[in-house]
């Protein structure tokens, strides 16, 4: 449950609620094996340094280009097959990494010790601003923040809100960062928490998919993949494939891990097609309008991967799957 207020309203997971893929064998606390339609795993990492411990990464719909960060102090970008890498030192310990508005020049860096955001142009390759979290969350040097997500909110006056996971608790933090109001103020407004689901500790990445509202976590301790709402209440959880996880992202129909292997680098996977919960941004570009519906009309004239178009997950393509991204798209989601 939150503490401190409310938070965000989670609209469109009301609106699943009767067509969520696997909603009717779920319960609270289980977790299903991993859609085996998505294996085996490709890794896309074999270009990074050896020395990158991969700790976070997410895709940048404007750019179209995987943001990744290690905790030796590196940020990398490449394509979403790991192609045309370039590298930032950053003089910290990164663990992940959110967009917040990708027509900005920024990211956002998770940073462990001690909790922080890094503000990060990407234009001058360095850091604008530093949020300092340890007011509301201060874990040990090696299990404090691991995970960050943005969730946005045309409603908020700063566009939306920081979740930002604690690894020692598992607890997710909320905060506003003024990242509209200002360009160079630091200070930070706590929202509220939450709170881990039966004693669920060691959260290790965070994701939060607008198009469909549903906030991932991943778990390295116990290999799992829980998705919520942003209130934290179970969708559904996946144990996964691998070991070590400590970065998640969705493209589209594609589901990227990263695994932070310490002194031995690490690695980063996709495993493609990941379709659990209707996924109506079908170009990628983090939001649904007439050119998903383009994409979606040419699978059903085709008739050629139309199980990517169908957002209800009921097998077939019809009128049900029209509907359904049409009521997506008119919320604007």
């Amino acid at each position: 449950m939150y503490s401190g207020g409310v938070i965000v309203a989670s609209l469109k997971s009301k609106l699943w609620a009767g067509v969520l893929f696997l909603a009717g064998s779920l319960s609270v606390g289980s977790a299903v094996p991993f859609p085996p339609e998505a294996l085996p795993a490709v890794n896309i990492g074999q270009r990074l340094p050896s020395n990158f411990e991969a700790s976070g990464l997410v895709w940048h719909t404007e750019l179209q280009r995987l943001f990744l960060v290690s905790d030796s102090g590196l940020v990398a970008s490449m394509t979403d097959r790991g192609e045309d890498l370039e590298l930032w030192p950053v003089d910290a310990d990164i663990e992940a990494v959110t967009v917040a508005n990708p027509k900005s020049d920024f990211i956002y860096l998770g940073i462990e010790h001690p909790d922080s955001i890094y503000e990060f142009n990407l234009s001058t390759g360095t850091v604008s601003r530093i949020f300092d979290l340890t007011g509301w969350m201060d874990g040990p040097k090696n299990s404090g923040l691991e995970a960050l997500t943005f969730v946005p909110d045309d409603a908020d006056p700063e566009g939306g809100l920081f979740y930002a996971g604690l690894q020692e608790t598992g607890q997710i933090f909320v905060f506003r960062l003024p990242i509209l109001s200002s360009a160079d103020s630091a200070a930070v407004t706590f929202i509220g928490s939450i709170y881990p689901i039966q004693g669920i500790k060691n959260i290790s990445g965070m994701h939060y998919v607008p198009t469909q509202d549903v906030l991932y976590a991943i778990y390295d301790n116990t290999d799992l993949l829980r998705a919520m709402t942003t209130d934290g209440s179970l969708l559904g959880q996946w144990s996964l494939p691998g070991n070590d996880q400590e970065g998640v992202t969705i493209k589209g129909s594609e589901l990227y891990l990263c695994e932070d292997y310490g002194n031995e680098g690490g690695a980063v996977y996709r495993y493609a097609p990941f379709v659990v919960f209707p996924q109506p941004d079908l170009n990628n570009d983090g939001k649904v309008d007439l050119h998903d519906y383009a994409v979606f009309s040419g699978y059903w004239r085709s008739g050629l991967f139309w199980t990517f178009a169908d957002l209800n997950a009921d097998g077939r393509l019809d009128v049900s799957d029209v509907a359904l991204f049409a009521s997506l798209w008119l919320r604007g989601k």
